[in-house]
């Protein structure tokens, strides 16, 4: 099993698109887990609106925001292998 992780922040025009790759991989057995550090992001809803993801969101008190996502992203992570998608 392989859990790719993946910060967001923020919503590019092709967001969706781009999130919505993610979750069309050609592999057997993978989790894909998003992981924010503000619940009002606009990212949120987006990555929400995916039955096929899953958003940790926690409100990070740390210098780099994208290490605390990914730090937290991994406490959820269920793959042998680990997979950062930045």
């Amino acid at each position: 099993p392989v859990s790719i992780l993946k910060p967001v922040h923020g919503r590019a025009p092709s967001f969706e698109e781009a999130i919505g790759s993610h979750t069309r991989i050609d592999y057997p057995d993978y989790e894909v887990l998003f992981g924010g550090g503000d619940p009002a992001d606009e990212a949120v809803p987006a990555v929400q609106a995916r039955p096929d993801a899953t958003l940790i969101v926690r409100d990070f008190d740390r210098p780099n925001a994208k290490a605390a996502s990914l730090i937290a992203l991994a406490q959820h992570a269920r793959g042998e292998v680990w997979v950062v998608n930045d």
